[in-house]
């Protein structure tokens, strides 16, 4: 049986984001497996009957030794399992898997760049070295997708993408579980409380000081104002950890990572909630009236914005790479310049103000994840990267888009 290995630096992440396309590729006949670091949710891929391979990886390593250990790990596992194709996701992952691959002569090798990260925002001599590694990881004949235009263009530049490299947005949602419920899509009064949720990993790259501004700014305008309405506003995510927040230690392994002091501090002065990680954000989802993403960190498409505009809620987010690409300006939300407090608050107030205007952008958001991020979507585009690859695909296809919207 033909065999195919899907590795990055998270079974969550693997297994929450990439589990439907591993599930169509298991469907179409080829024996699946998940590589990534063990933690508590890798136990996961049982209930799909997908083999996993632990991977030990630290995230914000940079000991050489720690490091050529992986690379030598994957070759090892990579040179036992024979698989005719791997697909790496994140740029650890990319580089490390792809010369793993390249030494063990794995066939086809697939990267996807699922945005650049804090390494790409401070440059530098790391900068300088990751840029090289990927020179030899995205190397013909492996393949490149990329989530934005603007990675892929940067890419371009550096001449890191060949032609060998394709655009596909996001990440996928799952559109039926991710859906809006009638009793919960935006009130049209125009009197009550209005909640903002802002969700993810608690970095100060995601904006979350601005947020925080943008809350109090809010706040006292519409005191002063003497306005009717009122907000509310919510953060979800882990912090750093120092501060026990139940999420795994590897997904907020993180050096820009907020203090857990630092949140509840702000929460104790009554301007935001904040409530530690949680596994099922679909609750919090549903009860926001809008979701709020102010980030500059360099995003593939972020997965909090997809699976808010699959629940039908308006977005305000930031004019920057990734993050433009979920919100049309003035349609299913707004774009503010990053690190603008300011811009932010009156983005905000705008959805305070006019619950016919929540209404709308939030049915335009559920409109745009069914036609540009559905599951069904990256799949149908990402089995046509493996196509071109060379990978033989000879189970008829199902059709995907009534199995996974349904």
């Amino acid at each position: 049986m033909t065999k195919i290995i899907y590795f990055t630096n998270s079974a969550w992440t693997l297994y929450n984001f990439r589990i439907n396309l591993m599930a169509e590729m298991k469907r179409q006949g080829f024996e699946v497996a998940a590589c990534a670091p063990l933690d508590k949710y890798a136990q996961q891929f049982d209930k799909h009957e997908i083999r996993f391979l632990d991977v030990p990886m630290q995230l914000s390593s940079v000991n050489p030794w720690a490091e050529l250990r992986v690379v030598l790990r994957l070759f090892h596992l990579y040179r036992q399992e024979r698989p005719a194709l791997v697909h790496h996701f994140s740029l650890k992952p990319i580089v490390y898997g792809s010369l793993a691959a390249q030494l063990a002569r794995v066939p086809l090798i697939v990267n996807t760049v699922t945005g650049l990260g804090y390494i790409f925002i401070r440059g530098g001599l790391l900068q300088k070295l990751v840029t090289s590694l990927l020179w030899l990881a995205l190397r013909p004949p492996a393949w490149t997708t990329f989530q934005n235009p603007d990675d892929q263009r940067l890419f371009q530049d550096l001449r890191l993408a060949s032609e060998r490299s394709a655009l596909i947005l996001g990440s996928g949602v799952d559109t039926k579980k991710f859906a809006p419920l009638p009793s919960t899509m935006p009130n049209q009064q125009s009197t009550r409380e209005v909640t903002f949720l802002m969700f993810g990993r608690m970095m100060w790259e995601k904006g979350v000081e601005e947020y925080v501004e943008a809350a109090r700014k809010l706040q006292a305008k519409l005191h002063t104002k003497r306005d009717k309405n009122k907000a509310r506003f919510v953060l979800l995510g882990g912090a750093g950890v120092d501060n026990p927040t139940s999420v795994a230690e590897e997904w907020i392994d993180n050096p820009l990572t907020i203090p857990g002091e630092w949140l509840e501090r702000q929460a104790t002065e009554g301007h935001v909630e904040w409530y530690p990680h949680d596994d099922d954000v679909l609750p919090y989802i549903r009860q926001a009236d809008v979701v709020v993403l102010p980030s500059y960190y360099r995003e593939g498409v972020p997965r909090t914005l997809l699976e808010s505009m699959a629940c039908g809620k308006p977005l305000i987010t930031t004019d920057v790479p990734g993050c433009r690409e979920a919100v049309e300006d003035g349609v299913n939300g707004f774009l503010v310049p990053a690190k603008d407090s300011d811009s932010l608050a009156n983005a905000m107030l705008r959805f305070v103000e006019n619950g016919n205007l929540r209404k709308r952008m939030g049915e335009a958001s559920r409109e745009r994840a069914l036609t540009l991020f559905a599951d069904h979507i990256v799949i149908e585009k990402t089995l046509d990267i493996y196509k071109k690859a060379g990978l033989k695909i000879s189970a008829p296809q199902s059709p995907m888009k009534q199995v996974l919207q349904q």
